[in-house]
């Protein structure tokens, strides 16, 4: 894969590896055994070298801000590999996960649970402004 400026490295089957959409991740289906180029020119859709190999991006999005009060630490996408053609390398999204810093998957609940509180807060402070004008106005 390569990723950002001056990011290249093998990926294995099964074997975690970093990416970056924001920074344009490319994956490439270079043959085992074929030397892996060195060299690289930016500003093309490819280094130099790897024009001939079937590539791909990840096929997610991340994130760009993640605020303070979040518990997210780490995200975990796995895709899987349909085809390798000369047309390029087919990825299926199969899940993305979300951990705290301790490890553990943060569910939705858990991940929404401070937005949402603070929704269902804001909305009950308008119910009872509302109810107060009526009040107001009724009496």
């Amino acid at each position: 894969s390569h990723w950002g400026l001056t990011r290249l490295a093998p990926v294995q089957p099964n074997v975690p590896f970093d990416f970056s959409s924001k920074y344009g991740t490319i994956v490439y289906a270079i043959p085992v055994g074929a030397e892996i180029p060195q060299s690289k020119e930016y500003g093309t859709d490819a280094p130099a070298g790897f024009e001939a190999f079937p590539a791909s991006v990840p096929p997610v999005t991340e994130s760009s801000v993640v605020s303070d009060a979040s518990p997210i630490a780490k995200s975990l996408t796995t895709f899987r590999i349909l085809s390798i053609t000369d047309m390029g390398i087919m990825l299926e999204l199969v899940s993305d996960e979300v951990f705290d810093s301790e490890g553990k998957p943060i569910g939705w609940v858990r991940l929404w649970a401070l937005e949402l509180g603070v929704a269902s807060a804001g909305f009950a402070g308008l119910v009872l402004l509302y109810r107060r004008r009526l009040k107001r106005a009724a009496g």
